[in-house]
This record gives C-alpha cells, sequence and structure tokens, in this order.
C-alpha cells in the first residue's frame, strides 16, 4: 500500500517536472518548433507508457492492454465528463468545433484497428501492426505541426526563459526518470494490493486505477480550463491524448513487447469495444455541435461507470 502510494506521488510529481522541462526546452529551441512542440506532446504520454512497460514486464500484458483501452474512456468520459458537469453546469462549455473535427477520424481509425484485430484469425499482435500505428503517429505529427499547422497552431511558443538549454534537458531526463522508477512503484503496488490481495480482476484494475492514474496532472489541468470557459483545451485534450494512447503508446508496446515479456494477445473482452465505439461516437456528437452541456457530461460519467461495472463482474 505504501509503495502504492509513493508509486503515484512520484508519477505526478515526474509528470509535472517533465510537463515543465518540455516546456523550457520549447522555449529554448524557439525556431525549432517541431522538437519542442513533440517533446511537449511526450510529456503527457510518458508517464502511461512507463506503466504499460512496467506492467508488460511484471507478466501481466492485459493490465497494459486495459489501461490503454481505459486511459481513451478515462479522457472522454472522465474528464469531458466532469469538465460538462462542472464547467457547464451554468454555461454551456462551447468550442470551436471546426478546429477539432479533423481529429475525429483518428479516433475512429483506432476504433477499426481494434475491431479487426480483436475478429482476425491471428493470436498475437504482429510487430507490423505496431509499425503501422508508429507510422500514422509520425503522419500525424506531420499533419498537425507542417501541412495543416494553421488549424492546430494558433501561434508559435512564445514566452520567456530562465535556464540554459542544458539545464532544461537535465531536468527532462530526471523527471523522464522519476517517472519510470515511480511507475514500477505503482504497478507492484497495484498487483500486491488490487490483485494478490483484494483478487481483483486485472483488466478491471488496468481499466480504472491505472487509467486514472497514468495522466492525472493532464486530466486536471483539462478539468480546470472547462471550468475556465476554455472548452477547446479540454475537449481538444481528450482528443489528442487518446489517439496517442493509441498510435504512440500502443504502437511502441507492440513493437517492443516481444523483447521484452512476449507479444500481445489480440483477442480480449468485446466490453472493450463496446466502450471504446461509444466514447467515439459521443465524441464525434460533442464535437459536431460545437459545445458541451452539464447533462451530456452526465451521461458520459454514467457510461464509464457501467463500462466499469460490467468488467467488474465478469
Amino acid at each position: 500500500m505504501i509503495g502504492l502510494i509513493i508509486g503515484l506521488i512520484v508519477i505526478v510529481a515526474g509528470a509535472e517536472l517533465l510537463a515543465k522541462s518540455a516546456e523550457g526546452i520549447a522555449l529554448s529551441l524557439r525556431r525549432a518548433y517541431f522538437v519542442g512542440a513533440v517533446l511537449m506532446a511526450l510529456s503527457g504520454n510518458l508517464p502511461e507508457l512507463a506503466i504499460s512497460l512496467s506492467a508488460i514486464i511484471a507478466g501481466h500484458p492485459m493490465l497494459a492492454i486495459s489501461s490503454i483501452v481505459g486511459s481513451v474512456a478515462v479522457n472522454i468520459l472522465i474528464v469531458l465528463g466532469l469538465a460538462g458537469l462542472l464547467g457547464g453546469w451554468k454555461k454551456d462549455v462551447k468550442f470551436d468545433s471546426k478546429k477539432l473535427q479533423a481529429d475525429i477520424p483518428l479516433l475512429f481509425g483506432a476504433l477499426g484497428f481494434f475491431i479487426f484485430i480483436n475478429l482476425g484469425r491471428a493470436e498475437y499482435i504482429h510487430m507490423i501492426d505496431g509499425l503501422i500505428l508508429l507510422a500514422t503517429y509520425i503522419l500525424l505529427l506531420r499533419f498537425i505541426l507542417f501541412s495543416h499547422k494553421e488549424v492546430y497552431v494558433s501561434h508559435e511558443i512564445v514566452g520567456g526563459n530562465t535556464r540554459p538549454l542544458w539545464q532544461w534537458t537535465g531536468l527532462f531526463i530526471f523527471s523522464a526518470l522519476l517517472v519510470a522508477i515511480g511507475a514500477e512503484l505503482l504497478v507492484h503496488g497495484v498487483r500486491e494490493l488490487f490483485i494478490s490481495e483484494m483478487r481483483l480482476d486485472e483488466r478491471f484494475v488496468g481499466f480504472t486505477f491505472l487509467a486514472l492514474a497514468a495522466n492525472l496532472p493532464e486530466h486536471l489541468a483539462a478539468i480546470r480550463a472547462a471550468m475556465k470557459g476554455n472548452g477547446e483545451i479540454a475537449v481538444g485534450n481528450a482528443i489528442g491524448s487518446s489517439s496517442q494512447a493509441i498510435y504512440l503508446i500502443l504502437g511502441l508496446l507492440i513493437v517492443v513487447s516481444p523483447f521484452i515479456g512476449g507479444p500481445l494477445p489480440t483477442h480480449f473482452d468485446m466490453i472493450y469495444l463496446a466502450t471504446f465505439a461509444v466514447s467515439v461516437l459521443l465524441m464525434g456528437v460533442v464535437v459536431s455541435d460545437g459545445r458541451l452541456t452539464w447533462f451530456e457530461g452526465w451521461i458520459f460519467i454514467t457510461i464509464y461507470i457501467l463500462a466499469s461495472a460490467s468488467i467488474y463482474y465478469p
């Protein structure tokens, strides 16, 4: 229990330092906008990647997969649910739907990937699938940062910078090590407490606790943004984090898993696909409308609770 709490604290602290150091590097490399923007995006995904890798190394591949699917559900159903419920209680959370509509095909593509690998005949996910996901992520970066930059980026990274580049780089590396250590402690604590002692299904633990813990600072930041009336940040964060969880994190896990713990299985419970599909469809409805109401937020949270209960009771 103590190790689990320490691991969670270390991950949260490391994630905060990662975001700060990535922003510092981006400011130092103001002219090299691509490098800074990529580092800032990666800083939000490293905790989730570290947790998933630790789960695979520990011999729990389904714990890793369920945490990734759970991450998508948390980003859409919980983060947007609380954003709508808290931020839209008195006034609807509004945003520019045109800037976010281009991201919806990414989520439908990720849904298609899960459907095809689950209905296929293969027993394990092939490395080629992971390479395709990573290639898609690289092309996504080009789409966002170069060919359609005017849609996604309203201005270059600006601001003051009080430290030299080498200090920000050192802080980034130190923060990444903190996240890796925290992920190992967290996964070990989860195995001991929830799986070994409480006898909970590892799929339920990954879908709920690990998914919530992986990007806790980002989740809180998105909810705070919605409460301040900045719906574009909240909704954009939910879509971006969900897409990166599939194309970047799952892609990397598929490629490296045969070397650290064995390839990932292809067939898993249909409840994952159902939750994924409902989340993506609801996201599409919200983005097309250009606003998020408090009642939609309540529906999102209710669906997450129902999905978690379905996974909890086999």
